[in-house]
Order: structure tokens, then sequence, then C-alpha cells
């Protein structure tokens, strides 16, 4: 079934003001022209197909510079139809388009349709669709292009979330997901997986657990500043070789360890306080009272 292109404005302009049988004779004679746009005229066909006995004389006045008769009234050329289907130019590297060259030189309208305007181009051209199926192709390209970004859009939209979750600082988030989903930033997921890897760094980096995180940056900072990429200092963890664990005591032995603790403070507090005053040494006795008392450790005789 052939496919051809039609003007969707036609009803806003000349083919509007047309009578019925006239409209419908237009439509006719364009779908049956061959590709060059030649209808051989049959109008007892014509009549046929459309319903209608025809007043030819008045129709060729209406249609007027639409239509070139030639061969004796034997074949109608729609004179525009060429560049409407094709193009404003031809390519002889088209099949489509050399069979309308030929076409146009079997029935002598080369010249007066070709002439010397410079329509004919010796290599393919991106102004023209070669043909209907090509076109279609277009745009179903266009069509995977646009199903293709959605799906790219879908997934930055996935990405946020799943950076917002693991971001420790739930500030500015506007701002901060408006720069991540936008042009200038263009998420990939190389990139996605290189700021999650950076991210995760800085979580347990020194600088940001510094002061209950005081120093994060905001979100949109992070990204804008790409400070994914800063080298920050890993927090030191303690090893088990670093961490003293006491030995299992008996309770003998945790009795005597007790006693040797307590006769070594007593013995480093008589050394300190050999060295204060009587009065600095009673300003201390008073502070720990005050601190044992505090604790619920010993209770404060009414004076």
């Amino acid at each position: 079934m052939k496919k051809r292109f039609t003007d969707c404005d036609k009803w806003q302009g000349w083919y509007r003001e047309l009578p019925v049988e006239v409209k419908c004779l237009w439509s006719y004679i364009c779908d049956r022209c061959d590709n060059a746009g030649v209808w051989r005229v049959d109008r007892g066909l014509a009549e046929f197909s459309i319903g209608k006995k025809l007043n030819w004389e008045k129709i060729i006045k209406i249609l007027g510079h639409r239509i070139h008769i030639f061969d004796d009234d034997k074949k109608w050329y729609i004179t525009e139809f060429i560049e409407f289907q094709c193009g404003e130019y031809l390519s002889v590297n088209s099949y489509p388009h050399k069979q309308i060259l030929e076409l146009l030189k079997r029935y002598n309208l080369y010249n007066s349709v070709i002439g010397n305007d410079n329509k004919i181009l010796d290599y393919p051209s991106n102004r023209v669709g070669t043909t209907l199926k090509e076109r279609e192709e277009e745009k179903d390209k266009d069509i995977d292009k646009e199903k293709d970004k959605e799906k790219e859009e879908e997934r930055a939209k996935k990405y946020w979330e799943d950076f917002w979750i693991k971001y420790p600082k739930k500030q500015g988030k506007k701002d901060a997901e408006d720069y991540f989903l936008g042009k200038t930033f263009n998420i990939t997921e190389d990139k996605f997986n290189e700021i999650m890897v950076g991210l995760g760094k800085a979580i347990v980096s020194e600088e940001w657990q510094k002061k209950n995180g005081q120093y994060i940056p905001l979100p949109a900072t992070f990204l804008r500043k790409e400070r994914w990429r800063d080298e920050l200092t890993p927090k030191k963890t303690i090893t088990a070789q670093e961490t003293y664990i006491p030995p299992d005591l008996t309770p003998e032995e945790q009795e005597a360890s007790d006693e040797a603790r307590h006769k070594a403070c007593e013995e480093g507090k008589k050394e300190l306080e050999s060295t204060m005053t009587p009065r600095q040494i009673i300003e201390n006795k008073k502070k720990l009272f005050n601190f044992l008392r505090s604790y619920g450790k010993i209770k404060e005789k009414e004076e």
C-alpha cells in the first residue's frame, strides 16, 4: 500500500473554498498519480470513484496553476507534488528520486520542472527525506531518543534518591536536587559511582566527624565543588594490639591488685600534698568531697 504525505493545513486555505466534488477529485488525483505527480486522465473512473458527474471545464479553471495539462489532455501534472513529497532538492543517489527524474524525462517535463534551478544533487542531502520509509525511520529514531531521554531522567532521579539517603547533612535539599538533576552536572553511572565512593570516605573522615559534623558541607556545595575528590584524613581506629585487656585474676590476686593500687594512690597523694600549701590541700579535699557527693557516693553531714 502506497503512503504519501498530506497537507494538514489545506483546510485553512484554498482547499476549504472548493466545492465538494472538486475536493474529492483533488484528493483522488493526488492519490492516483505516479511518483512524479502525473495523473493519467481517466474521467470515467474518476466520476465512478467519486460517485458524481463532473464539470471538467469548470474544474480545470478552478485548479488553475496547480495542474499542468499536457499530451492532449491525456495527462495532468500536479505542479507542487514533487517538492511537497520529496523536498526542494532531488538526489541522484536516492533510488526513489532516480525514478522521479526518469519519469520527468519520459514525459518531457524534465527541463520545465528541473530547468537550471540546480535542484539536482550529486550527493545525499540531509535536507531531503529520500523516501517515506526513511522519514518514518527518522521519526522512529526521534521516538527512541525521547524514550532514552526519559530512561536517563528516571535513572538520574534514582541516583539522586540514593545520594540523598546517604548524605549526612539534610539541609538545602531543593538546591542540591536541582543541581544534581540539571544539565550542567550531567550525572552518569560512572560519575555517580565515583561520587558515592568519595562520599563514603568523607563520612568516616576526621574532618567530617569533628564536632558532631560541624564541618560537613551542604550537599549542594559538596556537588558544585566536587568535594568527593577531597583528600581527607581517615579517622584513626584503635586496633586490638593497641587496646589493653586486663588478664583474668583470681579473687586473691584481684584483692592484692586493689590493695597495691590503693597504696600507690595514697603514696602519690602524700607526695603531691608535700608540694602543696595547707590551703591548697583543704581546697582539693573540698573539691573531691563535692565531686563524690554529686555522684551520690557520700552524703553530706549537716553542720
